[in-house]
């Protein structure tokens, strides 16, 4: 899914999810025998993934130890922890660690989990898709990994997918990508619409105001403070617009950033803003013309 592969490695996928026709299905049109030696599935265990009891990490270990894995994947986590607890899940992750001892000589290990219920109207990305975990922090916190994957949509006949990497403690993050599903492996999808998946319809950020609304919203000789401003002009332009357009509007000369005294001794003063003051009006407010532009619209 985007990502080189240096060397072979064999897979282990310990997984609760899916009987055997079901991953007949998944791989029926692979055509790839190579898989045999390099892929092995479990079917569900009779009683679940029961990693909190001795004889299972016995007789797992024993079947790690005949493949020879370099990578294990556990899905799903939530039926490998046994509740949502702090507690629940470092026991977990302790209790694979037995199985699949860290260091040079033992496996990467994965887990899938489960992401919670978003909020109505709501669509993470980057970073804070790590907030969409469900269940305890420890699950973003002890991986040095985490992706992400969400549907491109709402509508059950699309098949597309997008991965974010929202944590990577030994590299960079690197750009979301869209995906489509087929046949247990993913295509990538050309021409992805990401302004329709950042906002979609329904949801889609309806304001678009102007540089010259903004200014026309500064006025001339008293200043304006910046909060009051974006108070104002948030109701018809986006934040990150009325950054750039007071940029903008800086560097052009339109307009000044002015100090507004505080009224509270020993506080800084407040930036505000007016339209740089005609030829024929007379003013004596304080003009920051030694301001940094970057220090002001962020």
């Amino acid at each position: 899914m985007g990502y080189n592969v240096h060397v072979q490695f064999r897979t282990l996928i310990i997984q609760n999810e899916n009987g055997r026709y079901r991953l007949k299905l998944e791989f029926s049109d692979l055509k790839c025998p190579q898989l045999e030696d390099y892929l092995l599935i479990t079917p569900p265990p009779p009683f679940g993934l029961c990693f909190n009891r001795q004889e299972f990490r016995d007789q797992l270990k024993a079947a790690a130890d005949q493949f020879g894995p370099h990578l294990v994947a556990i899905d799903p986590w939530n039926a490998a922890a046994r509740d949502d607890r702090q507690k629940d899940y470092l026991e977990t992750f302790n209790d694979i660690r037995t199985v699949f001892p860290p260091g040079f000589d033992g496996p990467a290990i994965g887990v899938a989990a489960h992401t919670r219920k978003p909020y109505q109207n709501e669509r993470a990305s980057g970073r804070e898709l790590l907030n969409l975990l469900a269940g305890s922090y420890v699950l973003g916190s002890i991986p040095r990994c985490v992706w992400v994957v969400q549907a491109a949509s709402d509508d059950v006949c699309d098949e597309r997918i997008v991965l974010t990497c929202c944590k990577n403690n030994d590299g960079q993050l690197g750009a979301r990508s869209a995906w489509m599903r087929h046949n247990g492996l993913f295509v990538p999808v050309d021409n992805f619409d990401w302004e329709e998946f950042d906002h979609p319809e329904g949801n889609r950020d309806k304001r678009n105001g102007t540089l010259d609304d903004l200014y026309e919203m500064i006025p001339v000789v008293e200043p304006i403070k910046r909060d009051a401003l974006y108070a104002i002009a948030l109701r018809k332009i986006t934040r990150d617009d009325i950054r750039d357009f007071l940029a903008e509007l800086l560097r052009k000369g339109r307009i000044f950033i002015h100090k507004i005294p505080n009224p509270v001794p020993g506080n800084r003063w407040f930036t505000g803003y007016a339209k740089t003051p005609p030829e024929n009006v007379d003013t004596d407010i304080e003009i920051d013309d030694d301001t940094d532009i970057e220090d002001d619209p962020r």
